[in-house]
């Protein structure tokens, strides 16, 4: 059975239904106490105690003192950085690779860095495609066939950067080539998440290993573009949420390996930017083909209108992610790859972005299980209004 998100839950009674009426009325009440809604109570009542205890009244006191003067000192620290030691790299001598130039992000960064004087190797899925023909009117962009689910197109991609690079050095790769996914994953053919992951996951680290001797050579930059959804697992496009949360740990990883070799990795995490990846009638397409593929037994407990809900909501959940302005995303990934002395983590977005992603890293596990609830159950009511 397929439950949808706002359908109530059943409290079941024990026994052979001697259970009063009061009893089951209790049980129900303290199974709704999550741990969330017993943090609304418990925050009032240990604000009482620290006011009523001197020493503990002090001690938070100190504690908020010490968290205040560490968070201004940080921020300090890193403004000064910036101020003094930033700044972008020169581009004398240097070519960058990007995946994924067809359209998107990677088409508008290889026209930009070009602009900005690079050497720009532009790895297009097609390399006889509009987006491909227009890049390669820049004198400076060498159009790339590079499918980076196909290692075969990747060796080749090696094989022509070496041969073209001339007295240049390959300074950065991005990792850019990325496909969405909506739909819940119990619901999914194993086929479309691996799908999903040979992209966003084998593929960066396909890409990341092949091209790692020219970056060290050269003590480079590798730039993976992952997803603001990576740190916040959203049920209704799980396969993209942990494809994406898969390539940061890669760049973790490959950032502590080279950490003392002159190799910087580091990723930017944009929230949803209005993209081919993020066309929300390719992804229904798909979602539907995905169900289709389903063994009979489990497409015949799924009606229509169980899809109809969970497109519809699933609709209204990335509008209130996605932004229109692609130009935002860009210019994070240039400084990423530009920038003297990087982060390991970069961020795209708005204000709300930037709030979703200060609270993800915050609050508890269990307090944005809760956040979350409520949003999905309000994306629900919306779309069910719109629909």
């Amino acid at each position: 059975m397929f439950c949808d998100i706002c359908s109530s839950e059943d409290f079941q009674s024990s026994g052979s239904g001697s259970q009063s009426s009061v009893s089951r009325i209790l049980t129900a009440a303290f199974s709704m106490l999550t741990i969330n809604r017993l943090l609304l109570l418990a925050a009032p009542c240990t604000w009482a105690l620290a006011s009523a205890v001197p020493v503990l009244e002090v001690t938070f006191a100190n504690l908020g003192f010490a968290f205040i003067v560490i968070l201004v000192a940080y921020w300090s620290l890193w403004h000064c950085r910036q101020l003094f030691f930033e700044g972008p790299v020169s581009n004398k001598g240097k070519a960058v690779l990007i995946t994924g130039c067809d359209t998107g992000f990677g088409h508008l960064l290889a026209d930009r860095l070009a602009k900005d004087g690079f050497l720009v190797f532009a790895g297009c899925l097609d390399a006889s495609g509009t987006g491909a023909k227009l890049l390669r009117e820049e004198s400076n962009i060498r159009v790339l066939q590079m499918d980076v689910t196909k290692q075969e197109d990747i060796d080749a991609a090696v094989e022509s950067v070496e041969k073209a690079l001339d007295n240049k050095v390959l300074y950065a790769v991005v990792c850019n080539a990325g496909v969405g996914s909506i739909g819940y994953i119990s619901l999914q053919p194993l086929s479309r998440v691996r799908q999903v992951f040979e992209v966003n996951t084998f593929g960066v680290l396909a890409v990341s290993c092949a091209f790692l001797p020219l970056l060290r050579k050269s003590r480079g930059r590798l730039v993976i573009v992952s997803s603001l959804l990576a740190r916040l697992s959203v049920p209704e496009c799980l396969t993209y949420c942990i494809s994406k949360r898969a390539s940061i740990s890669l760049a973790d990883g490959l950032r502590r390996q080279f950490y003392s070799k002159g190799v910087h990795v580091c990723t930017v995490e944009p929230t949803g930017y209005r993209t081919p990846v993020a066309d929300h009638a390719v992804l229904e397409k798909a979602m539907d083909a995905d169900l289709q593929q389903l063994p009979e037994k489990t497409r015949s407990t799924i009606d229509e209108q169980f899809v109809q809900r969970l497109k519809s909501r699933t609709r209204v959940l990335l509008s209130w992610f996605l932004r229109d302005d692609c130009g935002e995303a860009v210019e994070v990934i240039r400084r990423a790859t530009l920038d003297r002395l990087p982060k390991a983590h970069y961020t795209a977005g708005g204000i709300v972005d930037h709030m979703y992603r200060l609270l993800i890293d915050l609050l508890p596990a269990e307090m944005m299980d809760e956040a979350l609830h409520i949003m999905r159950s309000v994306a629900t009511i919306f779309g069910s209004r719109k629909h």
